[in-house]
């Protein structure tokens, strides 16, 4: 069952990323060369990208809490994986919220100012 949920997971993450590359080099009209081309299709991917942390460190938070909550009705076994569940849940969105608030600082520092 879990390698199903990755697997699946996996190609969700990919056609949205395809999709999100196709999206964002038809809407780089301006480009001209392929370097131009590809930094506007990675300033596409960074946009949608960041628009999407906010939500998903949001969304792990809530899911942290409600794995806690559901992990102290079990046993003792099945407490302390919820324990380490949620811990694992609010690092990612740790993680998520960092990389929304550096991202448009990496963004620049590679691209410069090719992503305003």
């Amino acid at each position: 069952m879990r390698k199903l949920m990755i697997t699946t997971f996996v190609m969700i993450l990919m056609f949205s990323s395809t999709y999100a590359a196709v999206t964002s080099l038809s809407q780089c009209t301006t480009a001209i060369s392929g370097f131009d081309a590809l930094t506007c299709i990675f300033c596409g991917l960074a946009g949608d990208i960041q628009g999407l942390l906010g939500p998903i460190a949001f969304l792990l938070v809530v899911l942290a809490a409600i794995i806690y909550a559901g992990g102290q009705l079990g046993d003792a076994q099945l407490r302390a994986k919820a324990q380490g569940w949620a811990i694992m849940a609010m690092v990612g969105a740790l993680i998520a919220f960092v990389l929304n608030v550096v991202g448009p600082t990496l963004m620049k520092a590679m691209f410069g100012n090719a992503c305003e």
